[in-house]
């Protein structure tokens, strides 16, 4: 929610400079909602509300459980666990749109599936005791996220993805404020140390920041790079999750759960080449 807060603000500040009609957007949408619009018109923009607030509340889950993840395993195992989407979206894909993976996407899938079997048995030898736990909130943060990218396919040739964003960041913070006004067992409500409260507003403040400038600087790499280098360097967050929990955190893997990373950012890296590639051929055919 801290988090969020942040984001939020600084985003509607953001938005307009990135989208100029994106206030425009908006109020088409919240027409439809007064029925001031034609009626296959208000249909369709609801129908486009309602999988922008539902692929919001799949983002809000898998940030939910990946801070569990987090807080429970090692952040590169985390994370490595974590990056099981590209495998998850890649079935969903097949399933609901017909959208069956080549050879290449296959062996790139199966290189993710060895990775995280890797980061898996590396852990389970360790004999952690929130292994379970931890490695399961991961794995379905992952699947979530895998939901909010196939909903976001979805959305994104009806809505701009700047007003897209707007709807999901917004939805998460009425989530937020949502659940942590429900009772939970003591086990697994907020739990805030007075002496740590600055250091954790801060830490959130921070964390905002960083969510924002990363969420920009993605739209600025893609537009001057193209999508297609943009996903590839996305997939060495991993990589780089394990490096810099190892310089900051002072975290260290075993060598099957390095490998396994390794595998894991390569399969992404070669899924996203793959994917791109064969959504630039129609479109260089039409052209």
């Amino acid at each position: 929610m801290l988090r969020l807060l942040v984001v939020v603000p600084l985003m509607l500040l953001l938005a307009p400079m990135m989208h100029p009609q994106v206030w425009q957007d908006m109020q088409n949408i919240l027409k439809s909602l007064g029925g001031s619009s034609t009626p296959n018109s208000s249909v369709k923009k609801q129908r486009i509300l309602q999988l922008s607030i539902a692929s919001g509340c799949f983002l809000f889950l898998s940030q939910v459980l990946i801070y569990v993840a987090i807080g429970q395993v090692a952040t590169g195992m985390a994370i490595a666990l974590f990056f099981v989407y590209p495998m998850m979206s890649g079935l969903l894909s097949w399933l609901l749109f017909r959208d069956r993976p080549n050879g290449f996407r296959s062996a790139a899938m199966g290189a993710i599936f060895c990775g995280e079997l890797l980061v898996l048995g590396g852990s389970a030898s360790l004999g952690l005791a929130n292994f379970s736990l931890g490695s399961s909130t991961a794995i379905f943060a992952g699947v979530a996220f895998a939901c909010y990218v196939i909903l976001t396919r979805v959305c994104a040739t009806k809505l701009h993805p700047v007003s897209f964003t707007v709807i999901n960041f917004t939805s998460m913070l009425v989530l937020s404020f949502i659940c942590l006004m429900l009772p939970l067992p003591s086990n697994l409500s907020v739990a805030v140390q007075q002496s740590n409260l600055l250091e954790l507003i801060l830490s959130a403040f921070i964390l905002g920041v960083l969510t924002l400038v990363g969420y920009v600087l993605n739209n600025v790499g893609i537009r001057k790079l193209g999508a297609l280098p943009s996903a590839i360097i996305g997939a060495g967050v991993p990589i780089l999750t394990v490096v810099f929990a190892g310089l900051i955190l002072q975290e260290t893997l075993e060598v099957a759960q390095v490998m396994g990373v390794v595998f894991v950012s390569f399969g992404v890296a070669a899924y996203s080449f793959e994917k791109m590639r064969t959504q630039v051929k129609p479109s260089r055919s039409e052209n």
